[in-house]
C-alpha cells in the first residue's frame, strides 16, 4: 500500500512536472506485449517485500565487486577503494537509501512496478531520471522493468528456456566469427566483458538471436545492448529473453538492424529527429545543417542505442533506464539531443570546412564532457525539460 507521505508528494510534483504520457504508453506497450505471461503456481506462502529487505540489500552488497559503481565525489571505481571518499560513500550506502520516502518508493515498485508507475508516475520520473536506479538494487529493478505486466508475474516464463535452448545450434558460420571479432572491441577496457565466462555468454546470446530472427541477423550496435543488459542480469537465458521482447515491444527499433529496412529507417527517424532539433535549438540545428551531415554521427549512436563511447558503464546503465522508462526510440532521439546540446558551444564554433573535426568529436568519448560529472543534470534535468508532445 502506498504511504501517505508519498502520494502527497506525488500531488505536489504533479503541480511542477511535464506530462507522463510517454512513461505511461511505454508501460502500457509493455504490459500489452506481456499480458500472455502465465504465473507459476506458487511453491509456498508469498511473503511481500519489507523495507528490511531493501536495507540487507544496500549492508551486504559486494561494492567491491560491482565494476560499474562509481564514487560520485571522485568518480573513481567503487572497485579499487583507493580514495577516502569512496571508503566514506560506501560505508553511507550500506545504512540504505537516503530518505524514507526513497525507501517507500523501491519497496512499492519492487512489489508491483505496474501499479507503482500508474499510481506514482511522478515520482516514478524523478526516481528513475534524476535521483537514478540504486545500483544495489538494478539488477532486480531491470528485470521488473523489462518483463512488467498485469498480473505482476516476473518469472522466465517455461517457453523463453525452450526457445533459447532450441535454438542452441547450427549458429551461422560468417555471423559467429562476425561476433567474435566484435567481442573483442567492445567495452574493451572492462575486465567484465574480457572474461572467459563472459565472451562466451554473450556469443551465445548473439548467436541465438541471430537464429531466432533470421530477417535481423546480428548487427554490431547489437553487442553494446545485449552486453549492457548481460552485466546487470548475468543469466544468458534472462538477457535473450528480455532482448526478444524489446525487439518485439518497439517494432521501429528492431527495423534499424535489419539490413532491408535499416536504412529507410534510419533515415526516417533522421528526419523526425531534425523536425524535433530544429524546434529545441533552430540556430544549432541550422548551423550545423549548413556544413555537416548528421548521419554520420546520428546513425551510429543510434545503432549502439548511444552506449557506444560512453565514458563508463555507470553512464551506460543510466542510458538504458532513461529507455526502458520512456521507449527506445524516444530515448536514443533525447540522449542524441542531449549531447547536442551539451556541445553547444564547441560546435557553434566550428564551420565549413571542419566536418571532420565536428565528426571526430561526436564519435568519441570527449562528447560526453562534463556529463560524468553531474548525470543528474543531463538525465534528470534537461533530457525531462522537453514537452512530450514533441516526441
Amino acid at each position: 500500500m502506498c504511504s501517505e507521505a508519498l502520494l502527497e508528494f506525488e500531488q505536489s510534483l504533479a503541480g511542477l512536472s511535464a506530462s507522463n504520457e510517454l512513461l505511461l504508453n511505454n508501460l502500457e506497450l509493455k504490459a500489452d506485449l506481456n499480458r500472455f505471461v502465465s504465473p507459476k503456481p506458487a511453491a509456498g506462502p508469498q511473503t511481500l517485500l519489507a523495507e528490511s529487505d531493501i536495507l540487507s540489500l544496500f549492508a551486504h552488497y559486494d561494492y567491491t565487486g560491482d565494476n560499474a559503481a562509481v564514487c560520485p565525489a571522485c568518480s573513481g571505481a567503487l572497485q579499487l577503494l583507493t580514495a577516502s571518499c569512496c571508503v566514506d560513500y560506501v560505508t553511507q550506502q550500506r545504512q540504505g537509501p537516503g530518505s524514507a520516502l526513497e525507501r517507500d518508493y523501491w519497496v512499492l515498485f519492487l512489489r508491483n512496478p505496474y501499479r507503482t508507475f500508474l499510481t506514482l508516475p511522478h515520482y516514478s520520473k524523478m526516481a528513475f531520471h534524476q535521483m537514478g536506479v540504486p545500483f544495489q538494487l538494478r539488477r532486480l529493478v531491470w528485470q521488473k522493468l523489462l518483463l512488467v505486466n498485469q498480473k505482476n508475474c516476473y518469472e522466465l516464463p517455461p517457453e523463453a528456456s525452450m526457445i533459447f535452448t532450441n535454438f542452441q545450434h547450427s549458429y551461422n558460420h560468417r555471423i559467429c566469427s562476425q561476433i567474435k571479432k566484435d567481442l573483442g572491441r567492445t567495452f574493451p577496457n572492462v575486465a567484465f566483458f574480457q572474461q572467459p565466462e563472459t565472451v562466451d555468454s554473450l556469443l551465445t546470446i548473439l548467436n541465438v538471436y541471430a537464429n531466432y530472427d533470421l530477417e535481423l541477423g546480428y548487427c554490431q550496435g547489437l553487442l553494446f545492448l545485449v552486453g549492457t543488459l548481460y552485466q546487470q542480469l548475468r543469466s544468458s537465458e534472462l538477457t535473450f529473453h528480455c532482448m526478444c521482447k524489446i525487439m518485439e515491444c518497439e517494432s521501429q527499433l528492431r527495423s534499424i538492424y535489419v539490413p532491408a529496412l535499416m536504412l529507410e529507417t534510419l533515415d526516417q527517424w533522421r528526419r523526425q529527429f531534425c523536425a524535433i532539433f530544429s524546434q529545441i535549438d533552430a540556430a544549432l540545428y541550422l548551423h550545423l545543417l549548413s556544413f555537416c551531415d548528421m548521419s554520420v554521427f546520428l546513425f551510429q549512436w543510434w545503432l549502439s542505442n548511444n552506449l557506444i563511447h560512453a565514458p563508463n558503464l555507470s553512464v551506460n546503465n543510466r542510458i538504458v533506464e532513461c529507455c526502458l522508462v520512456e521507449g527506445w526510440k524516444v530515448g536514443n532521439f533525447k540522449i542524441a539531443l542531449g549531447l547536442l546540446l551539451q556541445n553547444r558551444l564547441i560546435l557553434m564554433s566550428f564551420g565549413p570546412g571542419d566536418e571532420e573535426v565536428v565528426y571526430q568529436h561526436l564519435l568519441n568519448e570527449s562528447k560526453w564532457g562534463n556529463v560524468i560529472n553531474n548525470t543528474t543534470a543531463f538525465f534528470g534535468d534537461l533530457l525531462l525539460s522537453w514537452d512530450d508532445t514533441l516526441f
